[in-house]
């Protein structure tokens, strides 16, 4: 691993917010997924402006699926985790079935693997 990669993955590991209120198998599902993201983002990007750009969009999709994640596990209405979800979901057919998926009682981790993936 080149020390590029592995400022951005110990940027991930320090950021608390990305997890904050999750157990730790919960957690390690966005913490992976992060570095997927960024082991593909290193396959094709090469400026630092576009790695920038990506990192901000990484860390915002997975503070995004924590909020919802704690939404979940609070018992908080279809109302508010909707809100959460059209920040970045466009596609309204898509948006029900998540929602739906949301409410199935699928354990919390399965359910943010399934956030992570859209």
């Amino acid at each position: 691993m080149n020390i590029l990669a592995q400022n951005l993955i110990e940027s991930i590991l320090d950021d608390e917010s990305l997890t904050d209120g999750l157990t730790d198998e919960e957690a390690n599902v966005i913490i992976n997924w992060c570095i997927k993201e960024i082991e593909k983002l290193l396959e094709i990007r090469t400026t630092e402006s576009e790695i920038k750009q990506d990192m901000y969009r990484i860390k915002q999709k997975a503070r995004l699926v924590c909020q919802i994640a704690n939404d979940i596990h609070n018992g908080e209405g279809e109302t508010k985790i909707r809100k959460h979800l059209e920040r970045f979901i466009t596609d309204r057919d898509n948006l029900n079935q998540l929602l739906a998926l949301t409410e199935a009682g699928k354990p919390l981790a399965e359910q943010i693997q399934l956030l992570l993936n859209v």
